[in-house]
């Protein structure tokens, strides 16, 4: 019954995928037999193409008009930019709902994962930002509870090998996902459960981050402030990543890192940790991944790092070189969302 007095305001951000988003909206129409206090908005993020039409029509032909709408913005600003609109309308207006679920367009939830987060942060007083355990279209359960970027992950991710993993387990990047419920430093923004009370004292998005790295800044804000993020493996989602950017995150990447990517990266550690932190990192992911390329050349290493297509090259010309456009990333002036790279760093 606390569940369903409970007010939440889903808020997702369309760039020119419809039908992700109408599949979204069709298991959040779910979700609300059980939490009926759930109500959402689609920022639609300039996709100038038939998104918001085609998303009002669903709205329409599937009766949700009562608890979901969509508002078109006449330009894209960022992902961050695109929630804050929705966030800052719902924090100055009463009532003010008592959480926010932020939502990628490209994910869907199974049954019961709204009720499980809402039951487990009450039942757990300390979990102001949740997210859920997520899958992608083969049921292969991918990483979303992550630590903060720094030095020791940043050599582990470089380097890739197993002895150096283990050894800086307790710093590593992007650890397995638990098989129970457990804190962390920051939870992937495919999807979060947040209190209305963190964005009431730490703000909203920060919008220098076009997309990348705005999440781990929310989370990194939050904690500094005292909230906390917790992994709950027993919500489940499916999150089909990257089919806004063509930029997925999970497995091996087949296009080169955007641009925006490299900036939010180095604006994210500029911002909470200065440059002298900032340039420790970049060399020791460098000489990390230097190491595994030798490996690899006298066949010590097998199997592939993982990164998308000239990413150590790229990686090298933006923060070596200070190339403000990599030379293979996806740069400034494409029609994608990754087009607007917007820094302070410079």
């Amino acid at each position: 019954m606390e569940n369903r007095m409970k007010s939440i305001l889903a808020v997702t951000v369309n760039y020119r995928g419809p039908q992700d988003t109408l599949t979204c909206l069709h298991s959040l129409a779910r979700e609300r037999e059980t939490v009926p206090g759930l109500t959402a908005i689609v920022i639609d993020n300039d996709s100038q193409d038939d998104s918001v039409s085609t998303i009002q029509r669903g709205i329409d032909e599937n009766g949700w008009g009562d608890w979901a709408q969509i508002h078109g913005h006449n330009r894209n600003d960022g992902f961050g930019a695109g929630n804050n609109f929705a966030l800052r309308t719902a924090l100055t207006n009463f009532p003010v709902p008592d959480f926010f679920l932020l939502t990628n367009p490209d994910t869907e939830f199974q049954a019961g994962a709204l009720q499980t987060m809402l039951q487990f942060q009450s039942e757990e007083n300390g979990a102001d930002i949740i997210g859920p355990s997520t899958e992608n279209n083969d049921g292969v359960v991918g990483p979303t509870a992550f630590r903060f970027p720094g030095i020791l992950n940043g050599f582990s991710a470089g380097i890739n090998l197993g002895i150096v993993s283990k050894l800086f387990g307790r710093w590593e990047l992007a650890p397995p996902p638990p098989a129970i419920s457990a804190k962390t430093d920051w939870l992937s923004g495919g999807c979060m459960l947040i209190r209305r009370d963190v964005f009431q004292d730490i703000g909203v998005f920060d919008e220098t981050f076009f997309l990348y790295f705005e999440e781990t800044d929310l989370c990194k804000r939050a904690a500094r402030n005292g909230w906390s993020s917790w992994y709950v493996p027993e919500a489940r989602i499916i999150h089909r990543a990257g089919s806004s950017t063509g930029f997925a995150s999970e497995g091996r990447a087949t296009i080169p890192t955007p641009v925006c990517w490299f900036a939010s990266r180095e604006y994210y550690l500029l911002k909470h940790h200065g440059r002298i932190y900032k340039t420790v990192c970049d060399l020791a992911f460098l000489a990390g991944r230097t190491i595994w390329n030798l490996r690899s050349f006298l066949r010590l290493s097998r199997g592939h790092h993982g990164d998308p297509p000239h990413h150590m090259r790229d990686f090298f010309f933006w923060n070596v070189l200070h190339r403000r456009a990599a030379p293979h990333s996806g740069g400034e002036g494409s029609s994608s969302p990754t087009r607007g790279v917007r820094t302070q760093a410079d």
